[in-house]
């Protein structure tokens, strides 16, 4: 048996015996959607694979709390991260329509302004979905200020298999000033901690840096404290500075998609402690071929 491949018209001739070719599907030209608020995604014709991204909102962070310099005075913490989420299907396996739901930042925690108060959390984050078949779930928002200091991260068990959570990198001589902020290993960078002081202490503590989004961008996009984080990189917010006899510095709002708003700083009595930064919105990626 002789074969021909004709590339000019794309056709095949058998002479002198049978050609038995594979049973492929015919796919259409490869197709990248990104989604960043929620709709409906429609499975083009004659593809064979779809791999999805997903990542949920950032949460907000916490507001420092305020209490006399006779008190300890934590800042508040910096809000998790969005939960990054990925996939490859069958496109055979999902339906020819599928729900989007982008996950919505949480709203960083109002200032104290009343005298001997504890800080305020900052608001969940929205979980993104690709229909029934991936979900990020939600993110809890970063904890307020007290004047109590914790003993081990807050954060912990409340982002427990959301992100990873550590102690922020605030250069503190005592517990009393230990920065709450975090980093993600995938999706968006965790807020950072707002200043701390200890009873008695009124020195200067600068806020934690924003995490940055690690598998999304290799560069280290660390927000400074009380900065805003890089747009479009997924890292995270910084976290406000103390000073003695000030006003609070709010925390850095969270940089889509999925980076956390940092925590506000604490404030002496009479003076309004820091808010806490939003967190940003996540997306949903969807790539076909």
């Amino acid at each position: 048996m002789s074969v021909n491949i004709n590339h000019a018209t794309d056709t095949i001739t058998a002479t002198g015996g049978t050609l038995n070719l594979p049973n492929y599907v015919a796919t259409s030209a490869a197709n990248y959607q990104e989604f960043t608020s929620s709709g409906t995604w429609t499975k083009p014709a004659g593809v064979n694979m779809v791999y999805v991204e997903i990542i949920g909102g950032g949460s907000g962070g916490g507001s420092g709390a305020r209490y006399a310099t006779t008190s300890t005075r934590m800042g508040g913490a910096g809000g998790s991260g969005g939960v990054f989420l990925s996939k490859v299907f069958l496109a055979s396996d999902l339906t020819s329509t599928v729900s989007i739901t982008v996950g919505a930042g949480g709203t960083g925690a109002a200032a104290i302004t009343t005298d001997s108060t504890n800080g305020n959390a900052g608001g969940a984050s929205g979980a993104s979905q690709f229909g029934s078949y991936l979900d990020t779930i939600y993110g809890v928002g970063g904890p307020g200020g007290t004047t109590v200091t914790p003993t081990t991260s807050p954060l912990t068990n409340s982002y427990k298999g959301q992100n990873t959570v550590n102690f922020g990198n605030g250069a503190g001589t005592n517990t009393a000033s230990a920065l709450f902020g975090g980093t993600t290993l995938r999706g968006g960078g965790g807020g950072g901690g707002g200043g701390s002081r200890a009873a008695n202490t009124t020195t200067s503590m600068t806020g934690g840096t924003g995490g940055n989004c690690r598998e999304l961008n290799s560069a280290e996009n660390r927000a400074a404290a009380g900065a805003n984080a890089v747009a479009n990189e997924g890292g995270a917010g910084g976290g406000g500075t103390y000073t003695t006899a000030s006003a609070g510095m709010n925390g850095g709002n969270g940089a889509f998609p999925g980076g956390a708003g940092g925590g506000g700083s604490a404030s002496d009595n009479g003076f309004v402690s820091g808010a806490g930064g939003n967190g940003a919105a996540g997306v949903v990626r969807v790539w076909t071929w």
